[in-house]
């Protein structure tokens, strides 16, 4: 940072340091070229007064002879130096126009650069921006999908009335039973023969049906995580409870086959048993 400051501040001062330069070597040449003409001025008069009479000339005639002389002899030499002044200004020019030209191209350089710059710093900030928005887009769907979990948890507990199959095909009248959907899957655990009069009842299935919405809510949200997370630590994390008790439940709640696969265990899951 401190370099690009310093190179900066020799960029601002070097046309400073070559226009002062100019102006005094300009300066310089013209008072050069002023004192060359006084110089020729006082030569000529000079060798004028060395070969004729110092006296004042009373005639006419002698002052316009002395005109001739002096300016027949001065113009020529005056003549030169403007012209040489001429050169001068026409190269002083042309150095000030390439002076600009190369300020112009530098300005533009300078521009094309601070325009990169900020394009690649505009990149940047739409980066993050986009990564801001998908962690707090991952920050909501783990706050619903922790919600769904805990309604999935209560549903488990709440107790539901469920139909019994009749024992013997002489029973008219059903039989119900009042049970919660975890005591049902512990039944199923055991092996307690008790839980097979429950099975295969469409009023059943009406009755489980928030608790199939639940489970079917908790996958949509688990397969929209896994394309947003570059790591499936919190699908695991679920799919690996979820399936301590689906297969038990699915004994009398009818899932999709795609669901029971979803929820299956997956050998790269292994390591997270720890969790659970």
């Amino acid at each position: 940072m401190e370099e690009r400051q310093q190179e900066g501040e020799r960029a601002t001062q070097l046309p400073i340091k070559c226009g002062s330069s100019r102006t005094n070597a300009t300066t310089a040449f013209l008072v050069g070229l002023v004192i060359v003409a006084l110089l020729a001025a006082i030569a000529v008069f000079s060798l004028y007064r060395s070969h004729f009479d110092g006296a004042w000339a009373p005639a006419q005639n002698t002052w316009g002879e002395f005109g001739d002389y002096f300016g027949g002899v001065l113009n020529p030499i005056l003549t030169f130096i403007t012209l040489i002044a001429l050169v001068w200004a026409l190269r002083l020019q042309s150095n000030e126009l390439e002076a600009t030209r190369y300020e112009l191209y530098e300005t533009r350089i300078a521009n094309k650069r601070a325009a990169a710059a900020l394009e690649q710093q505009k990149s940047v900030a739409d980066a993050q921006l986009e990564q801001l928005k998908l962690e707090e887009h991952k920050e909501d769907l783990i706050r619903v999908i922790e919600r769904v979990w805990k309604d999935l948890q209560l549903a488990l507990d709440e107790g539901v009335t469920l139909k019994l199959k009749p024992t013997h095909p002489k029973d008219a009248q059903p039989n119900y039973i009042n049970i919660s959907p975890n005591k049902f899957i512990a039944m199923v655990r055991d092996e307690n023969a008790a839980y097979e009069p429950i099975l295969n009842d469409p009023t059943n299935e009406y009755v489980l049906t928030p608790l199939r919405e639940l489970i079917f809510e908790l996958e949509g949200l688990l397969v929209i995580f896994e394309k947003l997370a570059a790591t499936d630590h919190v699908t695991y994390y679920y799919k690996r409870r979820v399936w301590k008790w689906l297969p038990a439940l699915s004994k009398t709640l009818v899932l999709p086959e795609g669901v029971l696969e979803f929820f299956s265990p997956d050998p790269q899951a292994n390591q997270f048993n720890r969790l659970l």
